[in-house]
């Protein structure tokens, strides 16, 4: 083989190479834009667990209200 040839053959070599990083640098690119979109989403589920946490909490504490008010009222009503 001559010294052309070896210089040909290794410059395929790099511009394969080069390629194969373009290549992979794009899939990384891709795979970060999911990630990020995916923190994002946990983000939101994060947050709507948060809220509906507090929704419970203030329904719970109405009904606990409404039970004292409840047995209050009944304790008012004279019994027979």
């Amino acid at each position: 083989m001559t010294t052309e040839e070896q210089l040909d053959r290794l410059t395929n070599i790099a511009a394969a190479c080069l390629d194969s990083i373009q290549a992979l640098e794009r899939v990384t690119n891709q795979h970060q834009a999911l990630i990020e979109k995916h923190d994002s989403q946990i983000d939101n589920i994060l947050t709507a667990q948060e809220r509906t946490d507090t929704s419970i909490r203030a329904m719970a504490d109405e009904v606990i209200n409404t039970q004292r008010e409840w047995q209050g009222y009944l304790r008012r009503i004279p019994r027979q």
